[in-house]
């Protein structure tokens, strides 16, 4: 037995009267911008259904990670001696270009 929902409950999928700022295409435009920091907006947006805000917050979390190991992995492989001859190398005012 399914109960009715009332006239005033928005509906998952399309809400009209949501702010500008809670609606589908500003939190997607916000979650690109932005990423977790998005993640407020998405679960106050009434545009998405709970399972919904489950799946993307999850997704986001998880992409977030992913850029942060990857972001660690690839300083770990240059190395501090890479870096630091990139650094001389940039700081020398004769590059050998003339």
């Amino acid at each position: 037995m399914t109960m009715p929902t009332s006239p005033t409950t928005p509906s998952p999928d399309t809400s009209p009267h949501a702010p500008w700022y809670l609606r589908p295409l500003c939190v997607w435009v916000c979650i690109a911008l932005v990423g977790p920091l998005a993640i407020p907006q998405l679960l106050f947006s009434p545009c998405f259904s709970r399972r919904s805000k489950w799946i993307l917050t999850t997704l986001l979390l998880l992409l977030t990670a992913l850029i942060i190991y990857a972001l660690h992995l690839l300083t770990t492989l240059l190395g501090n001696g890479t870096l630091d001859e990139i650094f001389q190398i940039l700081q020398n005012p004769n590059l050998g270009l003339g």
